[in-house]
């Protein structure tokens, strides 16, 4: 709770710069109410796995452009994610016995994009099944190494397994059937139990 988020008008690493994560930053609340800002986040480590294993990237004014739209585009169907959680589900992470209303403008195209983000949603919710605990944005923070980030999706099924996902909006290039396998990832981590 005395972790936040903040955007940052600071042009973002050109690493990341089709991420909807390039730019913003973390600040701790300290008890007078003043804040500092965290020296580290979690996707900087993305950030530099990325320029070990492939340097320092350069683009075209062209290329920059598209990695804005990009980047936009993951930042406004993060927003209806966010909402679409925010519909159906309680802070505590239970569902809602009756969703709230869909809303009438979207931050995606359209309201068929957003019903299919919908639809996504609901098919992965019930795929860990009955009793799963569903929390969106969920600050993390490792006060011993001054490190924050953000879990976009956190569903922690009755057993305590915990499933944590990241959401991308990415462009499959012309030609490709298929993300590159450096953007892919799956992890699966068992806890006895879940404090958040």
């Amino acid at each position: 709770e005395k972790i936040h988020k903040r955007d940052s008008s600071e042009k973002p690493s050109a690493i990341l710069a089709d991420e909807q994560e390039a730019s913003n930053y973390y600040e701790r609340e300290n008890e007078d109410g003043t804040f500092t800002r965290i020296a580290k986040r979690v996707t900087d480590r993305v950030k530099n796995w990325y320029r070990g294993k492939f340097g320092e990237p350069k683009f075209t004014e062209y290329q920059e452009r598209f990695n804005e739209i990009k980047r936009e585009f993951g930042v406004r169907g993060h927003k209806d994610l966010e909402d679409i959680h925010d519909r159906f589900f309680n802070k505590d992470g239970t569902r809602k016995e009756t969703p709230d209303a869909k809303p009438t403008q979207f931050n995606v195209e359209t309201q068929a994009m957003y019903d299919k983000l919908e639809k996504y949603y609901l098919d992965l919710v019930d795929s860990f099944g009955e009793g799963t605990l569903v929390l969106s944005e969920v600050m993390i923070y490792d006060p011993k190494i001054d490190e924050a980030g953000t879990i976009d999706f956190l569903a922690i099924q009755p057993d305590g397994k915990a499933n944590i996902l990241d959401w991308k909006f990415l462009y499959i290039s012309p030609g490709e059937t298929d993300v590159p396998w450096f953007k892919q990832g799956a992890y699966d981590v068992q806890i006895g139990r879940a404090h958040v």
